[in-house]
């Protein structure tokens, strides 16, 4: 049985933008907060699918760049979005003071390859197909510290057109429009949800 957990989160309110110029860091960005949480674990009872995930993910020694959700579990589960059961993982990408944003937008773009590459991997034989998600989901925040982050956006990979697409955060478009942050990409479309 797969283990469900959902996260509708609403009416989070982001600090507005700071003046963004090319040479900005990406530190001046919007924030959101999080309870500071004591420890972050992957769920210890998962189907045969997410235990190859979590096991790829530790294999890949990137456990640490795992997003810490709001209940201090790391997110790598199962979260019903619009009728669908999708697969999630978050990442969280690190940023400072001294962060560019030429260099998160090249973080971002090594995350988003890198993750789109470990789905590829993961091998689902023997799992029926009833039982796999409709789709897998890389959500990406920026993570300022352990408390404060800002939500970029997700890559959602549709299991049954094989297809992927791109959507970020509606609360970030500006300045995701000034530093080209999607550039790279075909097209983007853009969401209000949060999720953490």
């Amino acid at each position: 049985m797969k283990k469900l957990m959902i996260f509708l989160i609403a009416g989070l309110s982001l600090q507005s933008f700071a003046k963004v110029n090319a040479g900005a860091n990406v530190i001046d960005k919007p924030q959101n907060e999080l309870t500071k949480i004591n420890s972050c674990e992957f769920l210890n009872k998962s189907d045969d699918l997410l235990k190859r995930v979590i096991s790829q993910i530790k294999s890949g020694n990137k456990a640490n760049e795992i997003f810490c959700d709001s209940d201090g579990t790391k997110m790598v589960y199962y979260l019903l979005q619009n009728g669908n059961y999708d697969l999630n993982i978050g990442i969280a990408i690190k940023v400072d003071n001294n962060t560019t944003n030429s260099e998160f937008k090249e973080t971002f773009y090594k995350k988003l390859d890198e993750y789109k590459n470990l789905l590829k991997t993961i091998n689902t034989a023997k799992i029926k197909k009833e039982n796999l998600p409709d789709s897998e989901v890389v959500r990406f925040y920026g993570q300022i510290d352990e408390n404060k982050f800002f939500v970029i956006g997700k890559l959602v990979y549709d299991m049954k057109t094989k297809t992927y697409r791109v959507v970020g955060s509606t609360q970030g478009k500006e300045l995701f429009d000034r530093i080209s942050l999607f550039d790279r990409l075909d097209s983007v479309t853009y969401s209000d949800e949060i999720y953490f």
